[in-house]
């Protein structure tokens, strides 16, 4: 969404509610899990995470080497394995196809928002990293987004392409390094409308944000791919996931630096990535 005053435009007085770097609260909640300890390589699984199906310890009798005692089948009981709650994107009612999502919570008694990756390995989900605080649109999750709310939308939306005015940071999402006269148009009523328009310094093609010109929000960004195809006019345009900064969001998803970089290079385009959205019970219906 548009970022006003060369950040982002600000139609409420709301605070962000984030414990990220150069927001107003920068503490992480104590026990709040950290990244991946190391960066990834470009559309590299992270390796880190809890994984389903933990071997537990020998069943009583069995030898320490867990070779059963005799007259006991060799076949591992689950009696004595470790479980654990299952994961969020095990509870989602449908991710398709996709073996890498994102999800941005809001749980109630919960201090803000949260983002968490999930990554599909050998058809087992794990935690890629995370939980970790973001910051949502000003007016919260809504299903009626349109040019005259600071709502982030409520839904599954694909992850696609990448963009920011630094270059390419190592991600294997298609990335485009902001040039002059880059445009993303949130003209309602321009043909071009939520889609981003090369050349077009002086509006010509549809009046929007200056990508070039956000050197802090824009650094990097992933677009989420929200009333995209089809395109439905006056919809909601320009609905990002990127560096957090000082002041509300205007319906973009916004994640400390560090953090953003860290889901940049692990994002993979052949895991059909997707971000689900909302509320946390909204979001298991998804």
């Amino acid at each position: 969404m548009r970022v006003a005053g060369s950040l982002l435009r600000v139609a409420s007085a709301a605070v962000a509610v984030c414990a990220l770097a150069g927001c107003g609260a920068t503490a992480a909640r104590p026990g709040d899990p950290v990244a991946l300890a190391g960066t990834p390589a470009a559309g590299t699984p992270a390796a880190a995470g809890p994984t389903a199906g933990t071997a537990g310890t020998p069943a009583p009798g069995g030898t320490k080497a867990g070779t059963p005692a005799a007259g006991r089948t060799a076949s591992r009981s689950t009696a004595g394995r470790t479980s654990r709650p299952p994961l969020l994107v095990e509870q989602m009612a449908n991710t398709g196809n996709a073996t890498q999502v994102v999800t941005v919570t809001t749980t109630p008694g919960q201090a803000g928002p949260v983002l968490e990756a999930f990554e599909k390995v050998a058809g087992r989900w794990r935690r890629a990293f995370g939980p970790v605080p973001a910051v949502i649109g000003a007016q919260g999750f809504s299903t009626r987004v349109s040019e005259s709310t600071t709502a982030t939308p409520i839904g599954l939306f694909t992850l696609t392409e990448a963009f920011g005015t630094s270059a390419n940071p190592g991600t294997a999402l298609p990335y485009r390094r902001s040039q002059y006269g880059d445009v993303w148009v949130d003209q309602a009523t321009a043909p071009t409308y939520n889609t981003r328009q090369t050349g077009d310094a002086d509006f010509a093609k549809g009046s929007g944000e200056r990508l070039w010109t956000e050197t802090t929000a824009y650094e990097y960004a992933v677009v989420i791919d929200y009333n995209r195809r089809p395109v439905r006019p006056g919809a909601g345009s320009a609905f990002f996931l990127h560096v957090t900064i000082p002041v509300p969001s205007q319906g973009c998803v916004t994640l400390r630096r560090d953090r953003l970089l860290t889901l940049l290079r692990w994002l993979n385009p052949a895991a059909h990535p997707i971000i689900a959205l909302g509320p946390i019970e909204a979001v298991r219906r998804l």
